[in-house]
C-alpha cells in the first residue's frame, strides 16, 4: 500500500470513526477530556508512523491498538481514576429522542459495566459496539478466543446479575 494511500485511510478514520475510539479512550479512563486528548495523540502518532502499518490487519483495529497503548501508558502515570457519574456519560448515548425507559436502561448499563474489572468491560463494551471477535483480537492484541471467552463469561455475568437463565 502506497503511502498516500495509508494517508488517506487515517484521514477517513479520523473523520468517521473519532467517535469510536473516544468512546473506546473513555471506557479505559472514564474522563472525556482525557479521551479526547488520547485521541489527538492516537492520530498523531500514526500520521507519524503511517509506513509501520502493514496492512494485516484492518486500519480501524491498527489505530484503535494505538488508542489503547496510549490509555495503558495513562492510566501507568495516574495511580487511580474516579468512575463517571452517569449523568456525565448519557449526553453521549445519544437518541433521536430521549426516551424515559432507554435512558434507564442504558443507566443501568453503565453503572454495571464500570463494576466489571476493566479488560472485561473493555472486551464487552467492544462487543456491543458492533466489532467481531477478530476486531476485538485484533485490537486488544489477544487471540481470538480470549475475547470469546471473555465475552461470554461477561454474558453469564450479566445474566446471573439479573436473574436470567
Amino acid at each position: 500500500m502506497s503511502p498516500n494511500a495509508r494517508r488517506l485511510l487515517l484521514e477517513d478514520a479520523a473523520e468517521q470513526h473519532r467517535a469510536f475510539f473516544r468512546n473506546l479512550a473513555f471506557r479505559y479512563l472514564r474522563n472525556y477530556e482525557d479521551a479526547e486528548d488520547v485521541v489527538q495523540e492516537a492520530l498523531l502518532a500514526a500520521w507519524q508512523h503511517i509506513d509501520a502499518y502493514r496492512g494485516e490487519s484492518k486500519f480501524t483495529s491498527w489505530l484503535g491498538r494505538i488508542v489503547i497503548n496510549l490509555c495503558l501508558m495513562r492510566i501507568r502515570r495516574a495511580a487511580g481514576v474516579a468512575l463517571v457519574p452517569i449523568d456525565v456519560i448519557e449526553p453521549y448515548a445519544k437518541a433521536p429522542e430521549p426516551d424515559p425507559m432507554r435512558t434507564c436502561m442504558l443507566a443501568q448499563a453503565y453503572a454495571w459495566l464500570q463494576k466489571l474489572p476493566a479488560i472485561h468491560r473493555i472486551t464487552y463494551s467492544l462487543h456491543l459496539d458492533g466489532m467481531t471477535y477478530r476486531e476485538i483480537a485484533d485490537c486488544l492484541g489477544i487471540p481470538v478466543g480470549t475475547a470469546k471467552g471473555r465475552i461470554s463469561r461477561t454474558r453469564r455475568q450479566l445474566a446471573e446479575s439479573y436473574g436470567f437463565d
